[in-house]
Order: structure tokens, then sequence, then C-alpha cells
């Protein structure tokens, strides 16, 4: 027989599950999108940054487009230094990165399974 007292702990341990669940997406998707960076810019291995991402940018973005992108920041910015922190404003995070001539975000969204569905460069706000 369920009392009240075990429906509450029921319910306690539901909402420990689902902020625990909740930390642990969070966290995944932030290390995807530092290892994606790092991969991309750093060690600008164009093939395992592709398995970073969502089919439906996978299916647009080759290894020659994300050459080409490198190429063109780095024309602009100069070479990727480091990640110097990450924001997050519900599924999109905000990565404050640092290159040889200036420091921008570079604004990855996820989707639930933790794949990049969009990529862009924006410049930093203070959030």
């Amino acid at each position: 027989m369920l009392t009240i007292n075990h429906l509450l702990e029921m319910k306690k341990l539901f909402i420990l599950s689902f902020v625990l669940l909740s930390t642990l997406c969070y966290s995944q998707a932030e290390e995807t999108g530092k290892a994606f960076i790092t991969t991309l810019f750093g060690k600008k291995d164009m093939a395992k940054s592709i398995t970073y991402l969502d089919a439906t940018i996978s299916s647009e973005l080759t290894k020659e487009n994300l050459g080409e992108i490198i190429q063109q920041i780095e024309g602009q910015l100069g070479k990727f230094k480091s990640i110097i922190s990450v924001k997050k404003e519900g599924s999109v995070f905000y990565y404050y990165s640092d290159f040889e001539k200036a420091k921008i975000d570079i604004q990855l969204s996820f989707t639930e399974a933790n794949k990049i569905n969009g990529f862009y460069f924006v410049p930093h706000e203070e959030k």
C-alpha cells in the first residue's frame, strides 16, 4: 500500500532524476561544442568535425566547405587560440573564443541527441 510519504518520496526522486538528467545533457552539449570547435579550428580535422553535426547540416557542409570557413575566419581573426568561456541560453551555447586578432562568440545550437544543428559567428556580448 502506498502512503502519502511514499508518494512524496517518489516525487522527490523523480524531480532529482530530472535535474540530474538535465545537468548531464547540458554538460554533454557543452563538451560536444568544445570538442567541435577545438577539432575544427585547433586541429583542423574536417572529417572529425563533421561527425559532431546533425545530418541536416552535415548534408550541406562538406570537408571542403569547412576548410573554406577556417580560411575565412583565420584571414579575418587570425589563428584560433582557445575557448575563454561558455554561456548557455536555452538550447544555444555561446563559446567566447580567442583568436590572434580578436575575440568572438561561436554560437552553437544542439538537437536533443547533442548534435550541432546551428553554427554561427557573432559579436561577443556580456550576458
